[in-house]
């Protein structure tokens, strides 16, 4: 055997061209009668003949022989016939049946049998000849025929011949062809021994060292965890079937372990193949599942439509393609391999029709249709000089995925030849992805494009968008370009949606990336603000749930371009929610007529007013908060003061100093024990403030208490201060600092009075008694007094 990567594989099989996928090994040639193209997922039976329209039924006689070897004639077909079992007995059933049926064509039906020796079988090795159903491993650029491989055929027989074989006739030759059937069929059923088999386990030492490296690969990539890409993987280097169940049952020894709690009871038995290969443990039963489903032929071929059955399999003679026009070998050679899972999936080539495929500018694209959804991915490797592969996985393209098509945009990270297989499942399964079809390219340079890694295995809008309740995208680029480093996301939707966002960049690390986003739910509109720190490319994923739904469910992933980004310091506070602004939340917790509807507010004063309208009985609490204070003289706290008027909140705000800040609301209903939060807003202040705080405010500040003088809560040593509170419910107050100081109401419930500040650390405490009958005064607002070096700026209004 020898290596050949430039060239492209064809082995001849009796007549027909069999296609081989991503061929690399080319073999010396036995038979040049018939052309292969090798599909790596497996055993696969391949049979041919003539097509008729329409058979006599065999007599009673006939049927009831045919029954003898029913059940070894489904053993065949199934790939389950005993390995090292003659050639001939098989045949003979076989021919038996074509001779026991009267054809209206004019020659009988021909069967194809092909018998293989064992590669690196010793000299005396008792199994010289094993039935070849499984196809042929090979890779790319190579050409290949069966090595060592017979093909028998049933020789034509005349009528006359026909009918001296039916077990109708009473010949002698009959009764000898009934006989020698009954021998074979009693040779057959006899158990072969280990020894007989194989004298040694040494001879599958190559297939072992395959199937242990492979293994290791297939751990690491979640797309080939299904049962059929397992198989198709493992049993590369196969060349019969004893190699094949050698793969299989070395694959099981090393990554499934024994089920013990389930065998005791302590936890459910693990006995699907589907649970088995997912948790990689299972109980006896699961092995053995495991095993059957991992060992199953697949029956795609059985009676193949002729349209389908071209694409793999190529006759010499014309007229048997069955199809018009014929398909030429040229055309043949260059169609893109499909696996079985390919049309029962019911998918279609869009484009290109080719297998090879050459880069234009770093990219080749692929198109797939499909006549129902199905969700897609695939998996890149590299070819390297000396035949092994680099696996690249799913991170060197874009999938987009419409309800009935996919586009796959591949970027080759460097030059040279790469394998393309793509996989496949049904829109709503949870089973693994199967391989549906392969291609090669060739990249001639290198795109500079390195896009950021996607789990999620598509791009742009989910195909089931609209199920999801997702009408519209406001940004149609591709990719979408960040010219000043933020970007405003819309998405309009048929009902409410709760979302959750992710940012992906090679330089973002998880913390940073949260402070990248700020949310809007509102009840027609998803709403994401998106800051990007660095150059380059982004993934931007959008998660969506119905209110009150359970799971979040990936239904967006957008590829953004940054070409200005923004300086780290400007990014948004952590700790947001992913209520920003007004939206679903403040409509649930009674919150209406907002002076800021959207989630950021930028103030060059230093200062804001954010007011909103509440239910009767509710009592709103604001916190404010910043990542990094240089500034600490003040809690934040003092820069939030409330005010209740009715049914009017207003949310007065100082910042201390320059950045972005989190204003955090939380309501609370009368017949409520806690606060729950309502929504967060973004204040972000470009200026350089010089901000007093307000007075300490203790939780005695009632609704309805309004602070008109002094709003700023750190006052000046020796000095005169003007205090005027709106208090409706007080009965007394006054101000306690060096000396007591009552203050006076007015008609409008307004308590005022002048009070001496006095020495600077003195601290001035606003005390009210609220009810008539009670002796106990509350303190409620309490101020600083500061020496003469305090900056004083102008309060807020």
């Amino acid at each position: 055997m020898k290596m050949d990567c430039n060239c492209r594989k064809s082995s001849k099989h009796q007549g027909f061209k069999v296609r081989h996928s991503v061929p690399t090994i080319c073999s010396s040639s036995s038979s040049d009668n018939c052309h292969e193209k090798h599909r790596i997922q497996g055993p696969a039976r391949e049979t041919h003949g003539k097509n008729h329209s329409e058979k006599l039924a065999p007599s009673h006689e006939a049927m009831k022989s045919a029954v003898a070897g029913e059940n070894q004639m489904s053993d065949f077909y199934n790939g389950n016939v005993f390995l090292g079992c003659p050639f001939n007995v098989t045949k003979n059933l076989c021919q038996r049946v074509a001779e026991d049926s009267k054809w209206t064509g004019e020659t009988t039906p021909k069967e194809n049998m092909a018998t293989k020796n064992v590669d690196n079988a010793p000299k005396d090795s008792p199994i010289p000849r094993i039935f070849l159903f499984g196809e042929n491993k090979v890779g790319k650029g190579s050409k290949m025929s069966v090595k060592n491989c017979t093909f028998h055929q049933t020789p034509e027989k005349t009528p006359v011949q026909m009918e001296s074989c039916s077990p109708i006739a009473t010949s002698r030759e009959g009764k000898d062809v009934l006989s020698k059937e009954r021998q074979a069929l009693s040779s057959v059923n006899q158990r072969k021994t280990r020894r007989d088999l194989f004298p040694d386990s040494k001879v599958f030492s190559h297939i072992d060292a395959h199937v242990l490296h492979v293994g290791e690969q297939i751990k690491s990539k979640q797309a080939l965890s299904s049962v059929q890409t397992i198989v198709q993987l493992i049993t590369a280097e196969s060349r019969s079937e004893l190699e094949i169940v050698r793969a299989i049952w070395i694959w099981l020894c090393h990554n499934i372990r024994y089920d013990v709690d389930g065998f005791l009871g302590l936890s459910p038995k693990i006995h699907t193949p589907e649970q088995v290969l997912q948790t990689g443990r299972g109980v006896c039963s699961g092995y053995a599942n495991l095993c059957r489903e991992m060992c199953r032929y697949d029956d795609f071929f059985f009676l193949t439509d002729p349209e389908h059955f071209i694409e793999s399999h190529w006759p010499d003679e014309p007229q048997w393609q069955l199809v018009q026009p014929p398909v030429s070998l040229e055309d043949f050679e260059q169609r893109v391999f499909k696996t079985s899972e390919f049309y029962k999936l019911q998918l279609s080539l869009l484009s290109p029709n080719r297998s090879l495929l050459r880069t234009e500018r770093g990219e080749a694209t692929v198109s797939l249709g499909g006549a129902c959804p199905a969700q897609f991915t695939y998996h890149l490797s590299k070819l390297c000089g000396d035949g092994s592969k680099e696996e690249l996985g799913a991170t060197h393209g874009m999938l987009k995925v419409c309800e009935k098509s996919m586009t796959l945009q591949v970027l080759p990270p460097t030059e040279g030849l790469f394998d393309l297989m793509v996989f496949a499942r049904p829109w709503d399964a949870q089973n693994p992805y199967r391989w549906v079809c392969s291609y090669q390219i060739e990249c001639l340079e290198t795109n500079t494009r390195e896009l950021p890694e996607n789990p999620f295995h598509f791009w742009g809008l989910h195909p089931k968008g609209k199920d999801m309740g997702i009408a519209e995208c406001n940004c149609r680029e591709d990719p979408i370009v960040v010219a000043t480093g933020s970007l405003l996301l819309t998405l309009q939707t048929s009902r409410p949606l709760l979302a959750t966002y992710q940012l992906a960049n090679k330089e973002l690390d998880a913390s940073v990336s949260t402070k990248c986003l700020a949310s809007q739910a509102e009840d027609g509109k998803l709403s994401c603000h998106v800051l990007c720190p660095f150059l380059g490319f982004y993934r931007l994923s959008v998660f969506v749930k119905d209110v009150g739904g359970d799971t979040f469910k990936n239904a967006a992933n957008f590829l953004l371009h940054c070409s200005a980004p923004i300086n780290q310091n400007e990014l948004f506070p952590s700790g947001l929610s992913m209520h920003c602004g007004v939206g679903i939340s403040t409509s649930w917790r009674g919150f209406s007529n907002p002076s800021h509807a959207a989630p950021i507010i930028n103030t060059n004063q230093g200062k804001c007013n954010i007011t909103f309208h509440t239910r009767s009985g509710t009592e709103v609490a604001a916190i404010l908060s910043k990542d990094k204070i240089t500034n600490t003289k003040y809690p934040l706290e003092r820069y939030v003061l409330l005010t209740h008027l009715g049914n009017k909140v207003s949310i007065c705000i100082l910042l201390p100093e320059p950045g972005p800040y989190r204003v955090g609301l939380f309501g609370r209903d009368k017949d409520q024990k806690d606060f729950t939060h309502v929504c967060d807003y973004v204040v972000r202040c470009f200026s350089e403030p010089r901000w007093l705080p307000f007075p300490h405010v203790y939780s005695m500040w009632r609704k309805g208490c309004v602070l008109l003088q002094p709003r700023k809560g750190v006052l000046q040593e020796r000095s005169w201060v003007r205090f005027r509170v709106r208090m409706p419910k007080a009965h007394r107050a006054l101000v306690v600092g060096p000396s007591r100081t009552e203050l006076q109401p007015t008609l409008s419930k307004i308590w005022e009075g002048d009070v001496y500040t006095g020495l600077a650390g003195t601290v001035l405490k606003l005390a009210v008694k609220f009810s008539q009958h009670s002796k106990r005064l509350d303190v409620i607002l309490s101020f600083d007094v500061q020496g003469s070096s305090l900056s004083l700026e102008g309060s807020s209004g």
